[in-house]
């Protein structure tokens, strides 16, 4: 697994990515964030206080947030322009998908 990045170093690596094939919509991503919920929309905090949207989950991602324990954790996923999609946490079981029924695993 990559290293975790800022969202600087992704938003960078995004734009060269665009830059080579205008078509590209989206990217893996390794980001250290704090899963923040907000008044329905739920956002990725990083240690530099830029945020960014959580986007397209089936469900709710409390089992992230319960996992983080309200700390920075690797998330792998998909970096777009409209947000990020977490797929899985880095150093955890990746066939783990975000939903309601590893809320009682997170601890």
């Amino acid at each position: 697994m990559p290293p975790a990045e800022s969202f600087a170093e992704v938003r960078a690596r995004f734009g060269r990515l665009v830059a080579a094939d205008p078509w590209a919509a989206r990217m893996p991503a390794v980001i250290k964030a704090v899963p923040i919920p907000a008044r329905g929309r739920w956002r990725l905090r990083a240690a530099s206080g830029e945020c960014c949207e959580v986007i397209d989950l089936p469900d709710e991602p409390w089992p992230m947030l319960a996992r983080s324990c309200g700390e920075p954790i690797e998330v792998f996923g998909e970096w777009s322009p409209r947000g990020f999609r977490p797929l899985s946490l880095v150093g955890t079981d990746a066939s783990q998908p975000f939903s309601s029924a590893v809320v009682a695993q997170a601890a």
